[in-house]
């Protein structure tokens, strides 16, 4: 049985350099970038460090395109490095259907797409949605999960 734990300093984020560890970071991955959310598997035996299993970025669906294909960046870029970390951004939209991600009907846009102006692939995995009548899907809530990767059909 695997335990995980949500790594993190405090309440804060980590930093990409270190749950990716290269020789040599891509430029979007140097510095002190941090990713909001990792969850790490615990090792058996106490010492040892913990085993990055997830990186996930959090972005409300009114951010810039730039800010949004930044996330998803980074996170494909960490996969590329780390393969074994799943890479998820979750984009939450408030009264509003995010047409990137979510079919006009309401449920996620299917199939891989690839990270403007980067060398990686996102596909929305989930797409939840809150409305006060089925007819209203414009102004619903959504919360759309996606997953960053590095190469085509790698997930």
């Amino acid at each position: 049985m695997c335990t995980y734990v949500a790594c993190s300093r405090g309440l804060g984020e980590v930093q990409y350099s270190s749950l990716v560890k290269s020789d040599s970071l891509p430029d979007i991955l140097e510095g002190k970038i941090r990713a909001d959310l990792v969850f790490a598997e615990i090792p058996a035996k106490r010492g040892h460090e913990t085993i990055p299993k997830y990186i996930i970025e959090v972005k409300r669906a009114s951010a810039s395109k730039s800010q949004i294909n930044a996330d998803l960046s980074r996170l494909a870029a960490a996969h590329r490095l780390r393969p074994d970390i799943q890479a998820f951004l979750f984009v939450i939209s408030e009264a509003k259907r995010p047409n990137r991600f979510v079919h006009e009907e309401g449920h996620s846009l299917l199939g891989e797409h690839k990270i403007p102006k980067f060398d990686g692939y996102y596909r929305v995995r989930r797409t939840w949605k809150a409305a006060h009548a089925f007819k209203k899907r414009e102004r619903a809530q959504y919360a759309c999960l996606i997953e960053a990767y590095s190469s085509p059909m790698s997930r």
